[in-house]
């Protein structure tokens, strides 16, 4: 069977896939895929020095799938060999709940929970999100996520769930300010972001 992408490497690729399929690149070691990869391309070659396997072959030799190394192979052709040595980025995840979505969120946390439910649990705010409208589709655990990563300060700092009185959930100043003002309680430290974790003591000595 004739293959489209086919692989005819140059003498200055073979020798850099070489030293990598030999496990040693100069002063780095490469790691074990991108050995195992190295090898699959060096198999693969149909240059005059290449062995010219096929991708049954390389999958049987290397103990992966003949689609895993024709992946490997088009990548290296159109790409180039290096490429095929390198992981995709991969693309960041956006969360189903914007700015907005989050306000009314924490808006609905506070609120009182639906007939039959003594307290807001996961799947009931991901259900009430869907009823509502907010999003047409989210998991409890996106709602996990959102209340750990946009309650934990506020949780720990004001002791409970904070008013949203705005979409953005920024605390005004005069909530912030005023809350620094109350005498400091023992029970619940309250430490600033730009303070160190560390306990200020003082019976410290000056060195």
């Amino acid at each position: 069977m004739s293959l489209k992408y086919v692989l005819r490497l140059t003498a200055s690729e073979r020798q850099a896939l070489t030293r990598i399929a030999k496990g040693r690149d100069g002063r780095q070691r490469p790691a074990v895929w991108q050995v195992k990869r190295a090898r699959a391309l060096l198999k693969c070659d149909a240059g005059p020095e290449g062995a010219s396997w096929t991708d049954e072959a390389g999958a049987d030799a290397l103990d992966v799938a003949a689609g895993t190394v024709g992946r490997w192979r088009h990548r290296a052709v159109v790409d180039g060999p290096e490429a095929a040595l390198e992981r995709p980025a991969k693309a960041p995840r956006s969360s189903r709940l914007d700015r907005a979505g989050e306000a009314q969120l924490l808006q609905l946390v506070q609120s009182t929970p639906p007939a039959g439910q003594t307290r807001w649990t996961l799947r009931v705010l991901a259900r009430e999100l869907e009823t509502r409208g907010i999003v047409s589709r989210i998991s409890y655990e996106t709602v996990r996520c959102v209340l750990k990563n946009e309650l934990m300060f506020y949780c720990r700092v004001q002791r409970g769930y904070p008013p949203v009185p705005e979409a953005d959930c920024v605390v005004p100043k005069e909530a912030m300010g005023a809350l620094y003002s109350q005498p400091c309680a023992a029970r619940y430290p309250v430490i600033g972001r730009d303070e160190p974790p560390q306990p200020r003591r003082a019976d410290q000595r000056t060195p």
